[in-house]
């Protein structure tokens, strides 16, 4: 099994040797981890809105618009 994995080690460990001043430059800094981890969870965050913006918007136009159902009604629906 170990030697199933030497080569996928290998071409990793390729592809991670042209970054590897810049990783031990990041681990030098302990606050910029923090604020990278900070940032990851953000574009986690935007990620969501982006794609619940325009299915909300478009469910919220057909229900009110189109099925003529009362803005109150779709506003209580929506959150679900």
């Amino acid at each position: 099994m170990a030697l199933l994995f030497k080569p996928i080690t290998f071409l990793v460990n390729l592809l991670a040797w042209p970054f590897q001043p810049l990783v031990s430059w990041v681990r030098s800094r302990p606050r910029l981890v923090f604020w990278l981890g900070i940032f990851r969870l953000g574009l986690f965050q935007l990620g969501i809105g982006l794609s619940l913006a325009p299915i909300t918007g478009t469910l919220n136009r057909v229900l009110i618009d189109e099925m003529s159902i009362s803005a109150a009604a779709v506003a209580l629906l929506l959150p679900l």
